[in-house]
């Protein structure tokens, strides 16, 4: 039998065949969501880092100017 020929197909048989392809179409759409919600995951995450270092760089930007301050203001410069 070439490619060229057709084959009859039972409907059973087709049928099977639609439920399988439904089935694995099914499968790799829930692997693309979990790996779409995971990216999401890692970039909130990442963020969350970001905002967090950013925070604590600030506070201890501030910190350091108002000790330089009191100090600055203790000595009666």
């Amino acid at each position: 039998m070439s490619y060229y020929e057709v084959k009859a197909v039972d409907p059973d048989q087709l049928e099977a065949l639609i439920r399988e392809a439904q089935a694995e179409r099914d499968r790799q759409l829930k692997a693309l969501i979990v790996r779409g919600a995971k990216a999401v995951a890692n970039f909130f995450r990442t963020v969350a880092a970001a905002m967090a270092e950013a925070y604590e760089a600030e506070r201890r930007r501030t910190a350091a100017n108002a000790r330089s301050t009191m100090q600055q203001y203790g000595t009666g410069d």
